[in-house]
């Protein structure tokens, strides 16, 4: 909207200015299709401008003009709301009042709906040359009206000290810091590395081994397969957590706990079992491991992995006749040898080390 007025204003100039040839020096002629309002007692017309209507004008200068404002008041009310008042040239603001109108003696002509209130005049300056001006008025319900004469021409002269609105937009006051504001602070440039740099600075070389993990959870299935003819295979469930060492992460230490079963026959039928008596054994072990890598590159990993806890275990030994249950909590000790497979993509060391991007 913003951009639309400013543009609507630059094109009223041309046009202004095109047939403003051959006018004299203080002439004001009305571009907008205002509604005029007549004093009853001067008989002087007033533009009437409300918040949806400005007043726009061609004015030739130079010349100093007076202009009187009267706003608009209910026939009952003594005084209006706090209202504004804007005058602009060329699209930019060149004065803003803000009035608090109070009734005044004057009337207008065939109109009983509304009574001026008392005048604001100021006085206004005007350079050399056509001129597009805009007077806006804003907060009063029935609007304002608008006189504007060459000062020589006022019937009612303004004294001296009257406000003078200027020909041209105040220049905008610097603000003390905004230029220092404005400029960045200076930024080192960094300086890149050449390949013969690298190495010395904290980056690790091609030929490294592979970074360990730093947490591992480990799920184990298999089958136990125990040394006592007495028992059958079966299989084991086991979980892990390691928790890696040092930078290097060569050594880590973990926690694992499993379920074991060895069983002579299935429980619920000891009828069919060889000898008199079928034991079965539930294990719960959990234990604490400490585990070394082997130092080898690649994503084959083995490892040897040791440790002691403690194990829980149950057994139940059933007969034609009874079953006797029984339960006990002993240490327990393992070592495992394993092969570890890093399905993942390998980081480049060099940027991982952060000595060179990645282009």
């Amino acid at each position: 909207m913003r951009r639309a007025l400013t543009i609507g204003l630059v094109a009223t100039l041309a046009t202004a200015a095109a047939s403003a040839q051959g006018l004299a020096p203080g002439t004001i002629k009305l571009l907008s299709k205002n509604t005029v309002l007549v004093d009853s007692a001067s008989g002087d017309p007033f533009v009437e401008i409300n918040a949806t209507e400005p007043g726009k004008f061609l004015i030739v200068g130079p010349a100093t003009l007076q202009a009187d404002l009267r706003v608009n008041l209910k026939a009952s009310e003594a005084e209006g709301p706090q209202s504004s008042f804007e005058i602009l040239v060329g699209g930019k603001e060149l004065r803003r009042f803000a009035i608090k109108p109070r009734a005044g003696a004057e009337t207008w002509k065939a109109r009983g709906d509304a009574k001026p209130s008392a005048s604001v005049g100021f006085l206004m300056e005007v350079d050399p040359g056509p001129h597009a001006y805009e007077f806006r008025f804003s907060g009063a319900e029935k609007g304002a009206a608008l006189l504007i004469v060459p000062q020589s021409k006022a019937k009612r002269p303004l004294a001296a000290n009257a406000p003078l609105v200027p020909a041209k937009p105040p220049a905008p006051t610097p603000t003390p810091g905004t230029v220092a504001a404005a400029t960045p602070p200076p930024v080192a440039t960094p300086t890149p590395k050449s390949v013969d740099q690298i190495g010395g600075t904290g980056g690790r070389s091609v030929n490294a081994g592979m970074d360990r993990l730093g947490t591992e959870v480990s799920l184990l299935g298999g089958v136990q397969i125990p040394g006592d003819s007495t028992f059958k295979a079966d299989a084991s469930t086991i979980v892990e957590a390691r928790f890696g060492l040092g930078k290097t992460r060569a050594f880590a230490v973990g926690l694992e706990a499993g379920r074991v079963h060895y069983g002579g026959l299935p429980a619920i039928d000891p009828a069919r079992a060889t000898a008199a008596t079928a034991l079965n054994i539930d294990l719960t072990p959990l234990i604490a491991h400490v585990t070394w890598y082997v130092p080898t590159d690649g994503a084959v990993r083995p490892y040897l992995a040791g440790g002691a806890g403690m194990v829980y275990a149950q057994s139940s030994m059933q007969t034609r006749t009874r079953t006797i249950n029984e339960s006990v909590i002993g240490p327990a000790a393992d070592g495992v040898l394993g092969v570890e497979f890093d399905l993942g993509a390998r980081p480049d060391p060099l940027l991982e080390s952060g000595d060179l991007e990645r282009a």
